[in-house]
């Protein structure tokens, strides 16, 4: 077991050699700082293959909002804006199902949506069936899009 005081006695012995002795510099390095790589940049895209950038996703977006609402006889301010009509609801709902269907998340579908919380996205998508069933509009025009979508993408 240690003593506390040989301990103190040492430390203030090591303290008296150190006064006399040459310190070097310290330098000091930002902690935000990374070496660059060696070698040649990496050529290509910086993200996996099945990552949809979210600006490229909010075109992608935008395009299928336009389409949709070209469909339901709406506009993309119509589907993005806070009413509550009947077919706003279902258009949403394609949209929301279709979005999904490329593999974004709820939250991102919300903001394509005009800001729209993730859980109105789920309960959008859950009411999905029942709107495919109940109007044939909405149920066409998710095949049509879905039919599209093979064929572009």
């Amino acid at each position: 077991m240690l003593d506390p005081d040989d301990t103190i006695d040492d430390i203030s012995h090591r303290i008296q050699a150190l006064q006399g002795a040459e310190v070097p510099p310290i330098t000091v390095v930002p902690p935000f700082f990374v070496p660059p790589l060696p070698g040649p940049p990496v050529a290509g895209p910086l993200w996996p293959s099945w990552y949809e950038p979210p600006h490229l996703a909010r075109a992608v977006g935008n395009e299928l909002l336009r389409d949709v609402a070209r469909c339901f006889g709406l506009t993309v301010a119509d589907l993005k804006g806070r009413g509550r009509d009947t077919m706003l609801v279902q258009a949403r709902s394609v949209c929301a199902r279709l979005l999904r269907d490329r593999g974004l998340s709820y939250p991102h579908v919300g903001r394509i949506l005009g800001g729209r919380d993730h859980s109105t996205i789920i309960h959008a998508l859950d009411q999905f069936g029942m709107y495919c069933n109940a109007n044939a509009m909405v149920r066409d025009t998710y095949q049509l899009m879905r039919a599209r979508e093979v064929v572009d993408g």
